[in-house]
């Protein structure tokens, strides 16, 4: 699976699919941390029968953290290897479980938002601007991208702009960011009264 066909973190080791995610010291640590266990003759295993024993014993919730975890380690392994940058196994398990607390989090706020009445979009008053503004998040590479629509009370488009920022530490924080491009992009417009909407009003 690499050019070089021993593990980056012990050069004695061959690597293949057994080793990356089941065998490597590294590797036992980090499933070890997050608590979980192997059968006993999980020696005489390979991955896919381990991955299916797995998730066979756990519930579902733990499926999806086996699942981020076994992306994270092939994630980090790549880091390594390419980039030669080596993650803490501590490091990495707090990734993993901040990880999975967004995605749980991320999943509930959609499940509540489905299940709520839907709200109609709805003109602003006269001599407002209505700036509506929305923002999506990418977790690991800490990006968010943020996009404003500015209409008047007529209903007709003043303006759209989307922006980019990197280093976002959340999705608190690119909301808010999304908050303040809209703000200042209606006041670039020469908007001063205005009503702001986001996807949690």
């Amino acid at each position: 699976i690499a050019y070089d066909p021993q593990c980056p973190r012990r050069q004695l080791a061959v690597e293949d699919l057994n080793h990356v995610f089941c065998f490597c010291a590294y590797v036992k640590d980090v499933w070890a941390i997050l608590q979980y266990t192997s059968p006993t003759h999980s020696d005489q295993m390979d991955f896919h029968q381990l991955l299916s024993w797995m998730f066979d014993t756990y519930i579902m919730i733990k499926r999806s953290e086996i699942a981020i975890t076994i992306w994270a380690l092939w994630y980090t392994r790549n880091k390594l290897v390419h980039e030669g940058t080596n993650q803490e196994v501590g490091e990495l398990v707090v990734f993993i479980r901040s990880y999975c607390t967004e995605l749980a989090t991320l999943t509930s706020s959609a499940l509540r938002s489905n299940q709520s009445t839907s709200v109609k979009w709805s003109l602003p008053p006269s001599n407002v601007v209505k700036v509506n503004v929305d923002v999506g998040f990418v977790f690991v590479q800490r990006k968010a991208c943020s996009g404003v629509i500015i209409h008047d009370a007529y209903g007709q488009n003043l303006g759209a702009c989307s922006r980019l920022t990197s280093s976002v530490s959340s999705v608190f924080a690119a909301k808010a960011l999304a908050v303040i491009h809209g703000l200042r992009f209606a006041l670039e417009i020469g908007s001063l009264s205005m009503i702001l909407e986001g996807d949690s009003r």
